[in-house]
């Protein structure tokens, strides 16, 4: 793979989280800047005042850059955006209109930009280079593999599973991000890539053990204490399969972990159709997979084994739009069955 494309025409790209994005790094960008994958900030677990937080992050950020801004694209909804709904710079889609958001990134959307801010993980970069190739997909089906990615309906590419696991290698690494931003816009195989996916193998076996540590509360929350387990060092492991483990069987899995900073918090994720953001008052979010404060895990053991979780747009939207954007089991003619049949499973769980 090497088109030996000039890689200094392309914008540069920042990597961030939404808590990281404020008048700070608004003041680092250059030129005209695009916002992709990055939801409104919801404010720290513990916060005593989630809405200060989005003022003093997402909100300076946007102020901050005022003109510069272009556009904000993304799929994670907060009450904030009710702010911005006449303003056509921000392309703000629901989960259900958008399971991903390189899908958003067209040809149409794209005006040059000088600095793309986007989320750090596999569909925040897939949107930057889909930007930066002016709203085309870098290869055949990415589109499909952010989805996959993001949603977990349909699996990934051998491509998209060899990115995936090299950026899940080391969370932290900017470089391995930018080595698969780069490897996609010019063509050029990047090495790194293929030495950081070689490390996802002892990730994976860290993954594996955890998993044989939760613990049954109730009849439907399934709970782990990372910290806990990890109590003699501190190793990576894939924080989004252990919670797909513990959600084996219609369970909720609820993690004790360490956030980015190093600061202790639950995780709470479950199947389509839990919507912890409303049974948790938080201000938005993805519905179902959650992150709040260590001192309501009682409140939440007992709120969610009793609580009764109802079908939802946003959840077979979510199914039938990734159906239709090309997943694998698209590709392989079996989209209809396939999409009906997670439709089937999730009305006789439900009902």
């Amino acid at each position: 793979m090497n088109n030996d494309k000039d890689f200094s025409k392309f914008p540069e790209v920042i990597f961030a989280q939404p808590f990281t994005v404020n008048g700070a790094l608004a003041a680092r960008t250059e030129g005209k800047v695009a916002v992709l994958d990055l939801g409104f900030n919801n404010g720290a677990p513990g916060s005593k005042d989630r809405y200060a937080d989005f003022r003093n992050t997402t909100q300076a950020f946007i102020d901050i850059l005022g003109d510069r801004l272009v556009c904000w694209v993304d799929h994670h909804p907060h009450e904030g955006w009710a702010a911005y709904t006449d303003d056509p710079r921000f392309i703000l889609k629901p989960r259900e209109e958008a399971p991903a958001c390189p899908p958003l990134i067209t040809s149409d959307l794209v005006v040059k930009v000088d600095t793309i801010v986007t989320h750090g993980d596999f569909d925040g970069v897939m949107s930057a280079v889909k930007y930066a190739l002016g709203g085309v997909e870098p290869y055949e089906g990415a589109d499909a593999d952010a989805i996959a990615a993001d949603t977990r309906v349909g699996e990934l590419s051998e491509y998209g599973r060899r990115l995936e696991e090299a950026m899940k290698a080391d969370l932290r690494a900017d470089s391995i991000r930018e080595a698969v931003y780069i490897e996609l816009v010019t063509g050029d195989t990047q090495p790194a890539i293929d030495e950081a996916r070689a490390k996802y193998a002892a990730i994976k076996a860290e993954t594996e053990r955890l998993t044989l540590l939760y613990e049954e509360r109730g009849n439907i929350v399934r709970f782990i204490n990372v910290v806990a387990a990890q109590a003699r060092g501190r190793v990576n492991y894939d924080l989004t399969q252990l919670l797909m483990a513990g959600q084996h069987d219609d369970r909720v899995a609820v993690a004790l972990n360490f956030d980015f900073k190093g600061e202790p918090q639950l995780t709470i994720s479950g199947r389509r159709g839990w919507n912890f953001v409303s049974m948790f008052g938080l201000p938005g979010g993805m519905p179902n997979r959650v992150s709040i404060s260590i001192g309501r895990l009682e409140e939440v053991i007992e709120k969610v084994n009793n609580a009764t979780v109802s079908i939802s747009v946003h959840d077979l939207g979510l199914i039938l739009n990734a159906a239709n954007y090309g997943l694998p089991e698209v590709r392989n003619g079996r989209e209809t069955d396939h999409a009906c049949g997670r439709a089937s499973d999730l009305l006789k769980n439900i009902f």
